[in-house]
């Protein structure tokens, strides 16, 4: 079995169209594949198409962000930013509260970020793929709580965090 993509070869694999999109970012299977998933596109929109994320996974109470490192994406230390690990983690987690069990899509919700705690443990560099893990913890009818890990592709630990959401619904 090859290892996984680093380098150029992962970024040449993250720039193919999501249809053909195959890679080390989440091999485990899912009930859904949310790459194919129409209704990514909303939230994918702006600043998510600026910094290149990806959903690699997404089903009620979870979802995974991936973002392959290329040099945009490093500081002065030729490290990952910090403000690109917190983003995919915002979006993991803004998107782990949406979908239900049942349902196809994310019924047409959204939601805000009200507070959110990032710790950094490692580092990362061009080449890498990291993935922003989110899982729905708790929360009621309109706050939801999840916690959120950073891997990189060979399951390095680069971040944890916590996040707290407002859940807004459909609007009629």
């Amino acid at each position: 079995m090859a290892g996984p993509q680093r380098g150029k070869a992962a970024i040449r694999a993250w720039t193919r169209p999501a249809a053909e999109w195959q890679g080390p970012f989440d091999p485990r299977p899912t009930a859904r594949n949310a790459m194919t998933d129409p209704t990514i596109d909303r939230h994918m929109k702006g600043f998510g198409e600026f910094v290149g994320y990806r959903v690699a996974r997404w089903e009620p109470d979870l979802c995974a962000v991936a973002v392959a490192i290329e040099p945009r994406h490093v500081n002065i230390h030729d490290i990952v930013h910090g403000g690109v690990v917190t983003t995919i983690m915002d979006k993991a987690g803004g998107l782990c509260g949406l979908r239900r069990e049942g349902e196809d899509g994310d019924g047409g919700r959204t939601s805000l970020t009200i507070s959110m705690t990032v710790n950094f443990l490692a580092s990362a560099g061009p080449g890498a793929v990291l993935t922003a893990t989110a899982r729905k913890r708790g929360g009621g009818k309109r706050i939801f709580f999840c916690s959120i890990e950073v891997t990189d592709e060979d399951g390095r630990l680069i971040a944890l965090g916590d996040g707290a959401y407002k859940l807004r619904e459909a609007k009629d």
